[in-house]
């Protein structure tokens, strides 16, 4: 009786530390922080800029990276990611040079949102993330062309 109670003892306690183990593991997704970085880099350059003129364009995208943010971190909680950031370092392009490479990071944003979802309470997240990121690289699209005329 006493082996069987330490037996029960130590298998309860493996159990238990595997337990924890798994609690800190983030999950299968990790493309999220990815697009995570992608979407707040693409909003720091659209927001934080040289000129302080920020278009109707421009400001449609920031209000779609913002919502497409927050869908993502909805669906990087419910995916178990640990939420950590840091902001660009250095923002001073010329207007045209930034709009381009807001697109290229909401380009890698929607290819990095799209990918396998495996979790289902993630998904209706990244279908929402994924039309605020369309409509974010419209607005900047007609930010570029708008800004080739100028």
């Amino acid at each position: 009786m006493k082996t069987f109670s330490r037996m029960f003892l130590m298998m309860t306690m493996v159990a238990m530390m595997s337990g924890l183990a798994l609690a800190d593991s983030p999950g299968r997704h990790p493309a999220y922080l990815h697009a995570l970085t992608d979407l707040k880099n693409a909003r720091a350059f659209l927001y934080y800029q040289t000129n302080a003129r920020v278009d109707a364009d421009e400001q449609r995208a920031i209000d779609e990276i913002d919502a497409a943010i927050h869908m993502v971190t909805e669906a990087a909680i419910d995916d178990g990611k640990p939420m950590s950031y840091r902001p660009p370092s250095d923002v001073r392009m010329e207007r045209r040079d930034r709009l381009h490479r807001v697109q290229e990071w909401l380009d890698q944003a929607k290819v990095d949102v799209k990918k396998h979802e495996s979790n289902g309470w993630s998904r209706e997240y990244k279908d929402h993330a994924l039309q605020h990121i369309e409509l974010a690289r419209k607005a900047v699209k007609k930010a570029i062309e708008r800004a080739r005329d100028e």
